[in-house]
Formats: C-alpha cells, sequence, structure tokens
C-alpha cells in the first residue's frame, strides 16, 4: 500500500498519527517504516476525556534508501539522511 501511494499515486509523503497506548498500531507503523515526528497531547476527545496522539511520518525517499532527520521509532534502523 506505500509502494502504491508513492509509485502509482505520486505522494511523495504519508502520515499516521497513533494513540500512545495502541501498541500494535504503534508496532505496525514501525513495520511499515515510518518515523516518530512528534506527539501532541489533547488531540482527541474520546468520552469527554482528552487523549493524545504520536505523530509519524514516511517519505518518499526513506523507501528508496533515505531516512528523514526525525526520531526513528525505537526498533527501526536508521539509514543515509536525506530530507522530506
Amino acid at each position: 500500500m506505500i509502494a502504491h501511494g508513492f509509485d502509482d499515486i505520486g505522494l511523495h509523503r504519508l502520515e499516521a498519527n497513533v494513540q500512545p497506548a495502541n501498541h500494535a498500531s504503534i508496532a505496525l507503523v514501525q513495520r511499515l517504516g515510518f518515523r516518530k515526528e512528534g506527539f501532541s497531547p489533547k488531540y482527541l476527545r474520546i468520552g469527554g476525556a482528552s487523549g493524545a496522539i504520536m505523530n509519524a511520518g514516511h517519505c518518499r525517499q526513506m523507501i528508496h534508501g533515505f531516512d528523514v532527520q526525525h526520531e526513528v521509532i525505537p526498533g527501526s534502523i536508521p539509514k543515509r539522511r536525506a530530507s522530506c
């Protein structure tokens, strides 16, 4: 699906917003090569309570052997750096 977005549709960047307590979703974006870019506290309102999200991004350069200059999600392997 990531290759489809970059190669077939021509996107240069994908983003994922994940609730920090959702470990399965964090593991998924990690396996897909997304990099942590930020954290948004009080981003969501769920059942009357505020919730945070982790922001992650994936750029076309990352699929072609580059890595963006952001914090790496634990467990992923940084490669050569390039800006997104």
